[in-house]
């Protein structure tokens, strides 16, 4: 099974505004949920406010107006484009029936860093449904 920096290296590393951990430096993660395991990189939306999305092992991490959200992968049920391709933010269905939109503003022209950041979401979120049903076979 692929782990959630393999998938961030080989999925994420390609965008402009995307850097790993090791890059970053760990004080970058400081405000962020520490229950997601470790850090694994980060999206810095363009823009004034250069909002940060925090990848780590076990999920995302990030800032809005109401204050720091977490999402573990685990809790993951949908990731959608919502505006299409050119979408600023991708639609996370989690369990329970919450919603929570997840801003990814980057893209150069026609890619939308959007359609490689659900690309990610995807491939990890079936990992972790892998993963479980691994465990549960055993």
């Amino acid at each position: 099974m692929m782990t959630t920096a393999i998938r961030a290296h080989r999925i994420l590393a390609a965008l402009a505004n995307y850097q790993s951990a090791e890059i970053a430096g760990s004080e970058i993660f400081e405000p962020h949920v520490p229950h997601l395991g470790a850090p694994v990189g980060c999206y810095r939306n363009p823009g004034v406010a250069g909002e940060l999305v925090a990848v780590f092992a076990d999920g995302l991490s990030w800032t809005e107006a109401e204050g720091a959200i977490g999402v573990r992968f685990a809790e993951i049920v949908d990731v959608s484009l919502p505006e299409g391709k050119e979408s600023e933010a991708l639609s996370l269905w989690l369990s329970g029936d919450r919603e929570l939109r997840l801003p990814i503003r980057g893209g150069l022209g026609r890619c939308h860093d959007s359609l490689e950041v659900l690309r990610f979401l995807d491939r990890v979120c079936e990992d972790g449904r892998r993963r479980a049903a691994a465990e549960a076979a055993r």
